[in-house]
């Protein structure tokens, strides 16, 4: 055999042993190389498990509490600006007419402060806030039901006036008739608002 045959042999035997190779060879080689290169992932053990529920088992409780604490704030607020926006009641009204006599001389009575429930309340019947009134500032003794109830202190009197009384001056021939003037008491009673009551210490 000449050695041009045996290079020519040679060839073919190359070239069948490389028709023989799996063309999916350099596929399998790529991923295996990319799965060489994926880092390795690290197994949970139990107590990290544990750890991890536990943690995020606290999270979701402090939002929640969080949230329950937003609509209480929420609700709170709320509620003390519908009350600042509500106007007074009847009640309020009687001791904030009686209050505005505070550091004056002027005291008030029961038909002034009934005058203010009227025009304050226009759409209440006046006779119902007048037996309001009697209730909370009448009574033949003091406290009245007001000073129990709100804690407060009134100087009470009466509404003087003045008359003019026809008097007998001097005696026999000599007397005559004269007009004097005289302040007298009436039955109506008067309010002056005095303050608060201090709280019992002992």
């Amino acid at each position: 055999m000449s050695k041009e045959n045996a290079n020519s042999k040679k060839e073919e035997i190359l070239k069948a042993k490389q028709a023989q190779t799996p063309k999916t060879a350099p596929k399998e080689a790529k991923a295996e190389t990319e799965k060489a290169k994926e880092p390795e992932t690290v197994k949970e053990t139990a107590a990290q498990k544990k750890v991890r529920l536990a943690a995020e088992k606290a999270a979701k409780a402090e939002a929640k509490k969080k949230e329950r604490e937003d609509k209480a704030a929420k609700k709170k607020a709320e509620k003390e600006l519908a009350k600042a926006n509500k106007p007074p009641g009847v009640i309020a009204s009687i001791l904030e007419a009686v209050k505005a006599t505070e550091g004056t001389k002027t005291p008030t009575t029961i038909e002034e402060v009934h005058s203010f429930l009227v025009a304050r309340f226009p759409d209440r019947t006046p006779d119902s806030m007048m037996k309001t009134v009697k209730a909370q500032l009448g009574g033949k003794v003091q406290p009245t039901r007001m000073e129990k109830e709100r804690k407060v202190v009134f100087e009470i009197g009466n509404v003087t006036e003045e008359v003019e009384e026809e008097v007998t001056v001097g005696e026999g021939d000599a007397a005559r008739k004269e007009m004097v003037k005289k302040t007298i008491q009436t039955k109506v009673k008067t309010y002056l608002y005095k303050g608060e009551v201090m709280p019992d210490l002992n």
